[in-house]
């Protein structure tokens, strides 16, 4: 499996929330691809929730700082 594109979007919900969402392109190598589409995706789902997560424990950190 390899990365080939990766995105962070930040989307206003209202005055003082924000939704951060996460996106990744790659191209699988394993074969066949039908197989394993499932388990790669579920893999790079939770490579965002880890990411996402330390994004949100930071950002939090910050504003309590403050």
């Amino acid at each position: 499996m390899r990365s080939q594109h990766g995105q962070f979007r930040l989307v206003a919900l209202d005055g003082t929330h924000t939704l951060l969402e996460g996106a990744t392109w790659y191209q699988d190598y394993f074969w066949p691809q039908a197989y394993w589409r499932a388990l790669s995706d579920a893999i790079v789902h939770r490579v965002h929730i880890r990411v996402l997560e330390h994004v949100k424990q930071q950002a939090e950190a910050e504003v309590l700082k403050h």
